[in-house]
């Protein structure tokens, strides 16, 4: 196992991942930015106090796509991003027991940044989909299409995510739309 100096020292051109929801992605592409949060669980006691809102990032693809059973993650330029933003590091040691896997105990190599990502499209590289992820943004998307009651701008806000030139699936390992 890797030590948290080791894992660091890999360098900047890995890419950072960004685990969200279906709904929350919508908003971060409306808005063409990734907005800080307020801290949560772990990561709370382990930051500086001054930083109480972060953007939450990982460079593991497995999870980000696990975070709260979500099953989407925005893929960042490493690279492009530490030109721009202070990337802080952190080490959490704790046991999970959400996500789709079995409770376990882990240790994450996280970073964050506090301020919002912005404009996000000088970042985003991919929005990688599990096949749970995608079902759910399939269904919205359907959903909302097939609804009469629901107006051409409502059907149009799920298509901006589902028809994404950077939807990317996690288990075929390729682009969605071609």
């Amino acid at each position: 196992m890797k030590t948290f100096k080791e894992y660091l020292e890999e360098g900047r051109d890995a890419p950072l991942y960004h685990g969200t929801g279906s709904a929350y992605a919508l908003a971060i592409l409306k808005d063409n930015a990734i907005k800080p949060f307020k801290t949560h669980g772990a990561t709370v006691q382990l930051i500086k106090k001054d930083d109480n809102v972060a953007v939450s990032l990982t460079r593991s693809i497995k999870t980000a796509i696990e975070w709260r059973n979500n099953g989407l993650a925005f893929e960042l330029n490493q690279r492009k991003l530490a030109q721009n933003y202070q990337i802080k590091p952190l080490n959490i040691n704790y046991h999970w027991t959400g996500g789709r896997s079995s409770a376990k105990h882990e240790q994450l190599f996280e970073e964050y940044v506090t301020k919002p990502i912005q404009p996000l499209t000088r970042y985003l590289e991919k929005i990688i989909v599990d096949e749970g992820g995608y079902n759910d943004i399939k269904w919205n998307y359907e959903l909302e299409y097939r609804d009469e009651q629901t107006t051409a701008k409502e059907r149009a806000k799920w298509e901006v995510l589902f028809k994404h030139p950077l939807l990317y699936s996690y288990e075929k390992k390729r682009f969605i739309i071609k």
